[in-house]
């Protein structure tokens, strides 16, 4: 664990580092998505004019960012109190297995802890067995399944 990690909000100026952060996610994939600076800019202003469901957390060591957590926020009827939902997550290739992904995590579950939320989800890709491993040993089950439909690239 690194104790001189800082957790913040994302801010405008952090797209850059975002978006190479983005990048590396998306070599474990191949998708294909456009994670340029631009498409990552656009998105997080649309994101931040609803800074309510969404929120967008960078982790930075020596004033550089190392590591990005976005998560959705919603209620259901079965839970009214509220879901996170962890959509991404990424900690820079060079910085992983250091406990970052840990402490950003942990940061989602303070946040849902002070709002009362019934529950913390993650998505992840399940050939993504790096991270499902991970996930499980930060505390997530396997509980439900998500199905996805991918209509437009």
């Amino acid at each position: 664990m690194i104790d001189d990690l800082l957790i913040r909000e994302m801010h405008i100026q952090d797209v850059d580092s975002v978006s190479e952060l983005m990048k590396q996610l998306d070599e474990l994939f191949h998708s294909g998505h456009d994670i340029s600076a631009e498409v990552i800019s656009d998105t997080f202003e649309k994101m931040h004019e609803h800074k309510s469901i969404y929120k967008n957390y960078v982790a930075l060591l020596d004033e550089r960012i190392v590591g990005f957590i976005s998560v959705i926020i919603y209620k259901t009827f079965f839970h009214p109190g509220g879901t996170a939902l962890i959509n991404e997550l990424i900690v820079d290739k060079n910085f992983r297995g250091k406990g970052i992904g840990r402490q950003l995590i942990n940061k989602i579950k303070v946040m849902a802890n002070i709002q009362r939320f019934n529950e913390i989800e993650v998505s992840t890709s399940l050939k993504n067995k790096k991270a499902i491993k991970f996930y499980k040993k930060t505390g997530f089950a396997d509980e439900s399944i998500l199905l996805g439909m991918e209509l437009f690239k």
